[in-house]
């Protein structure tokens, strides 16, 4: 029986090289993206991927879960980027690239997967004690 770790390691090189020419393809001739989805379908599902017919089905998806660590959202549109990024139930979101974590932005997730923050200067916000004080002034 394969295990997880066997088809990704079976599958992912090809993979990269067949979604890499099926982007380029598309963004070129802008036509269809079916054989993506077609592939994204039979072979990618065995990972969790999936395809989508609408942009509010494919956020809705994503958000239908108990974690919120972390979401990564590929697209040409800047216009769908601020908008899933702000759609998205996660405490981060990395647009167009792998990388999420970095020193200087704060890092951590909602929902099941943590309260609060790492990095950035908000992460300091978990160890401060704030105190109201209100005075009255004699007049």
């Amino acid at each position: 029986m394969a295990t997880q770790k066997n088809i990704i390691d079976q599958v992912f090189p090809e993979t990269l090289k067949i979604l890499s020419e099926l982007i380029k393809f598309q963004t070129v001739s802008g036509t269809s993206n079916l054989k993506l989805i077609e592939y994204c379908e039979k072979t990618l599902s065995k990972l969790g991927a999936i395809s989508f017919k609408t942009f509010d089905e494919v956020i809705e998806r994503a958000n239908d879960n108990d974690l919120g660590l972390c979401s990564y959202l590929y697209t040409n549109s800047m216009d769908k980027a601020h908008i899933g990024s702000e759609k998205l139930e996660s405490g981060c979101v990395a647009v167009n690239t792998g990388v999420v974590a970095l020193a200087e932005a704060p890092f951590g997730g909602i929902k099941q997967t943590g309260y609060g923050r790492e990095g950035g200067s908000g992460a300091i916000k978990d160890y401060l004690n704030v105190k109201y004080t209100h005075m009255g002034i004699k007049g």
